[in-house]
């Protein structure tokens, strides 16, 4: 099972400022990720139920920048 406040891929605190009660705008995704990026990682069963932490997120950024790189060479 699943929390808000818990990564769906490592299951460590996801830092994520709505399920602690504060709001949106203060969350750290909104400040350098698109949200809709950092959903495409959510596996799908979790989607809308729990946020990515800032590890995962940064781990999956650095990926696709590499393989973006990668395809383009």
């Amino acid at each position: 099972s699943s929390s808000p406040t818990s990564c769906p891929i490592c299951r460590r605190d996801n830092q994520c400022s709505v399920a602690q009660g504060r709001a949106a705008a203060t969350c750290w995704c909104h400040h350098g990720y698109s949200s809709a990026s950092l959903m495409a990682h959510v596996p799908h069963h979790l989607k809308g139920k729990a946020c990515i932490c800032p590890a995962c997120a940064q781990a999956r950024t650095a990926a696709l920048k590499t393989v973006v790189s990668l395809l383009q060479s």
